[in-house]
């Protein structure tokens, strides 16, 4: 019998992901990038490329899921900018959930503003990360969770995981500060219901920066870079590669005087911009039983 090449990766494709366990319907993706207007990166030009690289970082993430994790474009549900806004994302997440099945896996991506906030969670009020939804002029943070524009950590975790069907979710969170929410994450009410592993570009006291040219976070352009390069290895793989990439780049950065002078201009904490370890949780190994598979159609 002849094999061509193109059959005999077919087969081999088969045969990973039954050895990895991925015996799943679909894969599906929820895609949230937020760059509001009031973003400010400390000068017009820089904030004007902040602005832009929002849309930029979209198809970015697209193309890399359905190059190398085979998420084909209409099982990807994007939020972008004014599609961004608090009721949009919940009504927009809850109509995925209809869509899905036990069998499904999900990723879900969120690359927005963040920073630790107060605001009320069932009733009591807590301290935690909170996402920036998409609003015209900047929130006052004192009223912002209580207004709908941000999002604490916990309620966000609660509306992809309350009612999901799907049995596998990864998160991957690319925010300033959004290591504050790993315990959102340890101890919550689902870990025994589903396997959840999530992702943090940053821990919960350094920045999440931009590549040089400001077209996308630096961790988000890491990763599509190490997922092309990753095929047929596991995602945790292509994180590994991803975080030691990302905190290699911006250390060195850092010692760019010219860089160095740029970040002290905009009264940035030396400390929290030069230092980006981004880290995972993953209690069951699902990143490790997920396998980069490239689109060879």
């Amino acid at each position: 019998m002849f094999f061509s090449l193109k059959n005999t990766l077919k087969i081999t494709t088969l045969a990973l992901l039954i050895i990895a366990g991925q015996a799943y319907a679909k894969s599906h993706a929820v895609i949230i990038a937020v760059c509001p207007p009031w973003k400010d990166g400390g000068d017009k030009e820089t904030t004007s490329l902040m602005a832009e690289s929002c849309a930029k970082t979209t198809k970015l993430v697209q193309d890399s899921l359905k190059e190398s994790l085979m998420i084909p474009l209409e099982q990807q549900h994007v939020f972008l900018n004014e599609d961004a806004t608090y009721q949009k994302v919940v009504d927009g997440i809850n109509n995925v959930k209809t869509q899905l099945t036990p069998n499904d896996r999900l990723l879900v991506y969120v690359n927005a503003h963040g920073g630790h906030l107060q605001g009320k969670y069932n009733g009591y009020d807590i301290a935690d990360e909170g996402i920036a939804f998409w609003t015209e002029k900047e929130p006052d943070l004192k009223t912002a969770v209580d207004n709908k524009q941000y999002m604490l950590v916990k309620a966000f975790r609660d509306l992809i995981l309350e009612n999901m069907p799907a049995n596998e979710i990864a998160v991957f969170f690319d925010s300033c500060e959004t290591g504050a929410s790993y315990d959102d994450f340890r101890y919550n009410p689902y870990a025994n219901d589903k396997r959840i592993a999530v992702v943090f570009s940053a821990q919960k006291d350094q920045f999440a920066n931009f590549n040089h040219s400001f077209d996308y976070p630096l961790f988000t352009e890491m990763l599509t870079k190490s997922l092309a390069l990753s095929a047929y290895r596991d995602l945790a793989y292509s994180i590994d590669l991803a975080a030691s990439a990302t905190h290699r780049t911006q250390r060195a950065r850092c010692n760019v005087p010219e860089v160095r002078e740029t970040y002290k201009k905009w009264k940035a904490d030396l400390n929290a911009i030069c230092l980006q370890q981004p880290y995972y949780y993953d209690p069951t190994a699902l990143l490790e039983d997920w396998v980069v598979i490239p689109d060879e159609s």
